[in-house]
């Protein structure tokens, strides 16, 4: 079985965020439903960064 590992957010996670982000296959299931603006993307990510 292979281990789950929190890690303080990076720089290295925006692309991940941002594919995961914009894709409606994936927002389908989380929220309102609907996919991020690029925007929002990069707002929630400087947030997250910040945190």
């Amino acid at each position: 079985m292979s281990v789950m590992e929190l890690v303080r957010w990076g720089d290295e996670h925006f692309e991940h965020l941002r594919r995961w982000a914009t894709d409606p296959r994936m927002t389908t299931y989380v929220a309102d439903g609907k996919p991020w603006t690029q925007d929002y993307v990069i707002e929630r990510h400087e947030q997250a960064l910040r945190h």
